[in-house]
């Protein structure tokens, strides 16, 4: 009757991932590759996409967590906050920042 299904806050319901968005906008290239570097392999499964907005040279790196815990995202969005300006989720939603750039 217990399952951990059932229960909040058990192993089981802890195991499926609220998925998150993260938007960072970099001034350039080189901050793109200093943040890369700082966040190592801290989780190799965090999807990413990177934009680049001709007119203002800026790069727009979008993180994806549905395949990485919680935890390890939270880390790498941590360190990617040292090198880059964090920009509102509703940036990156719905394809706003294919349209956009």
């Amino acid at each position: 009757m217990d399952t951990a299904a059932e229960i909040p806050g058990t192993d089981e319901a802890k195991s499926s991932p609220h998925i998150q968005l993260r938007t960072f906008r970099f001034d350039s290239l080189d901050q793109v590759s200093e943040a890369a570097k700082a966040a190592g392999n801290s989780c190799d499964d965090i999807h990413n996409a990177l934009y680049k907005k001709p007119s203002t040279r800026q790069y727009y790196l979008v993180l994806n967590n549905a395949d990485c815990n919680e935890l390890d995202f939270s880390r790498v969005c941590n360190v990617l906050a040292e090198y880059a300006a964090k920009l509102p989720n509703e940036y990156a939603k719905g394809g706003l920042l294919q349209r956009t750039l």
